[in-house]
Order: C-alpha cells, then sequence, then structure tokens
C-alpha cells in the first residue's frame, strides 16, 4: 500500500511539474526557444460523403487517414500555429514522428534559435530510443542547436491537441456535408479551405494548416537508434526519463545528454550518446514464419503500411486454419486466385458507383412513396364524394316524405 501511495504522488508530483513548465513556456518563450508539441490524432477513414453508403464497408474499401498534430511557437514563429500531417501511412512509430519533424522543421528558420524543445506524451512513438537518437544526437549537430526532450505523464498534456483535433473532426464532417471526400488530397484541401476561412475570421490567433504527407523511405531518415541498455546503464533509462536535454559541445560535433528527470531540475546524470557495436538487426517477430509474400500496397519497398489488412492474424483461431487449408488447396490445384484488393482506381469507381446506386434507390423510394400518397388522396376524395352525394339523396327523399304529409294533413283539416 505504501508502495502505491508512493508512486500516485510521484504521478501528480510529475504531472503538476509537467504542466506548470509547459504553461509558462508557452506564455513566455525566452529568447531564441523553439516549442514543438505532438501527439497522434485519432484515425479516420475515408469515403466520406453526405450519404454514406453501407456497402462502402462491407466490400472493405475504405482508405484511412493518419493524424499527426504539431503545435509549434516560439522564435522566428510570428503567430502559434497547428500543423496537422494527414497520410495513408498507418504507422504510429517513431520512424514516421521522425519524418514528420524532419519536414516541419524544414518549414521553419532557425536562424537566431539556440533551444528546440519538443513535448510529447510517454508513447513508444515519441519516448523511444530511436526518437532520441533523431532528437537528442543528429538534430542538434546538423542545426548546431540544443534540444530537449520532455515528456507528459500518462494522460495528461494533451489540452490544446485534443481541442484541435476535435476541431478538425468536426470540420471533417461539414466538409463531407457538400461533396463526397474519397482521397487524401481531396480531404486535405477540404480542410484547408476551411482552415483559411478561420484564420481570416481569428486573425491573430493560432494559425491551422493541413498537409497531406507522403514520407519518405524508411532507409533515408536521419539519425540512428541509441542503446537503451547502455542508456540505462549509464543512468538515463528511455522508459523512466520525463526530461533529457542533448547539449551541443563546443567542437560542434558532438553532445552531452543530461538526464533531468522532470523539465527545470538539475541533472543528476551527464553521459554521451550510446550506441550498440557490431549488433546484427532483429527480426520482427511478426516476421519470422511469414510464408506469404507481401503484396503491393500493404507494407511497400519504402517499409510503410499502408494498410490494416495482414496476411496473419496476431493469433491463430481455428477459423483461419482452415482458410489456410483452402488457400493450399487451391494453390495445388493450381486455382487462379484473386487479387487480395483492388487497386485505387476500381476501388473509387466502386464507391462513386456505389453512391450513385444508393442515390437512384432513395430517389425510387420516394417517387413510389409519393404515388402512394396520391393515390391514397384520390382514394379519400372519392370517398367524401360519395358520401356528400348519398346524404343529398336522403335529404330529397325527407324532403317529398315531408310533403306529402303536409297535403294530407290539408285535406284531413278540410273535411
Amino acid at each position: 500500500m505504501i508502495d502505491v501511495s508512493s508512486w500516485y504522488g510521484w504521478h501528480f508530483a510529475c504531472r503538476d511539474n509537467q504542466k506548470a513548465v509547459y504553461k509558462q513556456a508557452c506564455a513566455h518563450p525566452p529568447d531564441g526557444f523553439l516549442g514543438i508539441h505532438a501527439d497522434f490524432g485519432q484515425s479516420r477513414t475515408l469515403p466520406m460523403g453526405p450519404q454514406e453508403g453501407g456497402r462502402w464497408w462491407y466490400a472493405n474499401a475504405r482508405l484511412s487517414v493518419n493524424v499527426l498534430v504539431f503545435y509549434v511557437w516560439g522564435s522566428n514563429v510570428a503567430i502559434p500555429g497547428y500543423y496537422t500531417y494527414l497520410s495513408d501511412v498507418l504507422d504510429h512509430t517513431p520512424d514516421y514522428a521522425i519524418a514528420c519533424l524532419e519536414d516541419l522543421i524544414g518549414r521553419f528558420s532557425l536562424h537566431g534559435v539556440t533551444d528546440l524543445a519538443l513535448w510529447a506524451d510517454v508513447g513508444t512513438h515519441f519516448r523511444a530510443a530511436r526518437m532520441w537518437g533523431y532528437l537528442l544526437d543528429y538534430l542538434p549537430v546538423k542545426r548546431k542547436i540544443n534540444t530537449y526532450a520532455n515528456y507528459f505523464p500518462d494522460g495528461h498534456g494533451k489540452e490544446k491537441i485534443d481541442g484541435h483535433i476535435g476541431r478538425t473532426g468536426r470540420w471533417m464532417r461539414q466538409a463531407a456535408n457538400t461533396k463526397i471526400l474519397s482521397t487524401h488530397a481531396g480531404l486535405q484541401a477540404a480542410l484547408q479551405r476551411i482552415a483559411d476561412n478561420h484564420n481570416e475570421e481569428h486573425d491573430g490567433r493560432s494559425r491551422c494548416q493541413y498537409i497531406h504527407f507522403n514520407p519518405p523511405p524508411v532507409a533515408s531518415l536521419p539519425g540512428r537508434k541509441m542503446s537503451p541498455t547502455l542508456l540505462a546503464a549509464n543512468g538515463c533509462a528511455v522508459k523512466s526519463t520525463f526530461s533529457v536535454s542533448a547539449v551541443l559541445r563546443k567542437d560542434g560535433a558532438s553532445v552531452t545528454l543530461k538526464n533531468h528527470t522532470l523539465t527545470g531540475l538539475s541533472a543528476k546524470a551527464s553521459l554521451a550518446p550510446r550506441y550498440d557495436v557490431g549488433v546484427a538487426p532483429k527480426v520482427p517477430d511478426d516476421a519470422a514464419d511469414e510464408d506469404v509474400p507481401i503484396a503491393d500496397g500493404e507494407v511497400g519497398a519504402d517499409c510503410w503500411r499502408r494498410t490494416y489488412r495482414k496476411h496473419k492474424p496476431e493469433k491463430a483461431p481455428p477459423a483461419w486454419k482452415y482458410m489456410a487449408q483452402c488457400f493450399r488447396t487451391q494453390r495445388r490445384r493450381e486455382v487462379a486466385l484473386a487479387p487480395r484488393r483492388q487497386p485505387v482506381d476500381q476501388r473509387l469507381a466502386a464507391k462513386l458507383a456505389s453512391v450513385k446506386a444508393e442515390k437512384a434507390r432513395r430517389q425510387n423510394a420516394r417517387r413510389n412513396a409519393a404515388k402512394r400518397r396520391a393515390k391514397l388522396d384520390v382514394m379519400k376524395v372519392s370517398a367524401v364524394a360519395a358520401g356528400s352525394s348519398g346524404s343529398s339523396s336522403s335529404s330529397e327523399s325527407s324532403m317529398t316524405g315531408a310533403d306529402s304529409s303536409d297535403s294530407s294533413s290539408c285535406g284531413h283539416s278540410d273535411g
């Protein structure tokens, strides 16, 4: 119980410290300081439109949109802004975050910038040895600046990013109410048009920019992975560090890593970047027993995954074993298998055809409903007319009966 209480105390102390320093840096950034707050948003899917046909789901024809948001403020940034990267790459990995960071930093002038700080959550895509190799070793030497990696504890530090992600979702639904969004480029253009109007209406406030991003191949990304084991042995463990800085040395060709434990505290350990030497790369576990060739459009030559479809599930249920047996039987019988996924142009044509078919079906349903209502109206009018004619005839018969009774009464009175 004491250990649990101590952990909760550390968690909330970490939260309070990191939030206080972050708010201070946002409100009053020092001279030469450039801050970047990064976080992944919920992945979206395309197509979107005024009327989404259910067959889009059953045909497995939906495209995924990876959303990564950066909030940038500080030196050389006149107005802070949100930079949202939209991509068909599904990876939430340090490599993808590095690719986006490299593109983002290239959009700004670092003239006069002496310190660059990254703020993020403790997800393995930001607090990772691969990210440290880029942010804390390659970037300071390349750009001649000091860099910082600051992390919020679990479940905290998402205020600004979550608000922008929610706004992006509203803008997507607003754009989809007028037209069908079926491509990543079309989504980016629609969102940017709405963002431009927002920027004009709220001049001087945080600006919004949307970027359709196609990352370069993984092998071309700068930096390399540090050694988590060597870092931990020298007092800078990756999984337990919430603030680490890279201070450029006087020679300008190397850095010193300082583990501050929490942002703003004095460093408790100083060391040089640590890398494994002479260690063969480890083969991923999910590719160890892969016996089916990877199809185009899933994991390409650039090593980015662009679809959720996998050749092998994480768990092997009996149904999958039966399917695998069927596939092997078809191969033995030399039966040509259909492609696992149609080309993009055919999928888009199928989506548009399904939209037209759904629209025609709804029009026919409305037309038939109008015909039924007209028929009912005619029947009602005829029924009312028949009722009125019957009442008039009965009134006439009653009048003739009254006349005959009057005449008979007159005859009796004369007598």
